[in-house]
């Protein structure tokens, strides 16, 4: 996942994502921990992910894919609501944390 920041620097980061929101929410959480970053959410528009799991023999690399922070608030807020939505609606601080959380998604 990458950002460019104001000044045109690309910073980036490795995340495991089950698809692109899920990959932003995680690469805006782990920007926001890094001293050499630190982005604020207001000031990103858009990042960039890119798949790094290996291509299939003879298969082109992965391009990149933008992901804007418009899209990704829609896909957020977008019903019905579920458990990855929920745990990244909690990584966000959006919602109050839940100590059953992580057990509730393994008894399913």
């Amino acid at each position: 996942m990458y950002f460019r920041d104001r000044g045109g620097v690309e910073h980036g980061v490795y995340v495991n994502a089950v698809n692109r929101y899920h990959a932003f929410a995680l690469g805006m959480r782990e920007m926001r921990h890094c001293s050499w970053c630190n982005p604020d959410y207001r000031e990103v528009q858009r990042l960039s992910i890119q798949r790094l799991d290996r291509p299939k023999k003879g298969a082109p690399p992965a391009e990149r894919i933008v992901v804007t922070r418009d899209e990704f608030e829609k896909w957020l807020t977008a019903e019905p609501q579920d458990k990855l939505r929920e745990y990244i609606l909690m990584l966000l601080g959006r919602i109050e944390p839940d100590r059953d959380f992580k057990r509730g998604i393994k008894a399913h």
